[in-house]
């Protein structure tokens, strides 16, 4: 028991240091890097900013982030993909909110967006909760 408990933290404060150091840096593939070792899946000339802020438990990575090919995001977007009362006394009486957001390729996501669902590929969205403003027609 112990010993699981210490594998429990051991990773939480890994985890904590990658969103917390590597997520943060003022180098973008340093920024990229860190979100892989998260765990999450993260696609090709992938931009985010160093205020990008992602909703998740640093144990167990319970929801899941996947960033296609050429995603761009805008400061101080929310990935919104696990949602809970944390230490509250409601939190027996309140389901946790676990879900997979998928971003996919050629996604531009607007400042101050909140990410709550799925992006389709080749579109612009932007709001509180993000909401498609445009599709991008790309001639070839």
């Amino acid at each position: 028991m112990k010993n699981k408990m210490t594998k429990r933290w051991m990773k939480r404060i890994k985890n904590a240091f990658y969103y917390k150091v590597g997520m943060r840096f003022p180098y973008s593939k340093v920024r990229v890097c860190a979100m892989r070792k998260l765990g999450y899946k993260v696609g090709e000339s992938v931009y985010f900013p160093s205020d990008l802020v992602i909703t998740q438990n640093f144990v167990e990575n319970s929801a899941s982030i996947t960033l296609g090919d050429r995603v761009s995001i805008a400061p101080r977007v929310m990935l919104l993909a696990l949602s809970h009362p944390n230490a509250s006394n409601i939190r027996d009486f309140i389901v946790t909110s676990k879900h997979t957001i998928i971003i996919e390729d050629d996604v531009w996501i607007g400042a101050g967006s909140v990410v709550t669902k799925d992006v389709e590929p080749y579109t612009i969205v932007v709001g509180n909760p993000a909401r498609k403003i445009k599709d991008v027609t790309i001639d070839q």
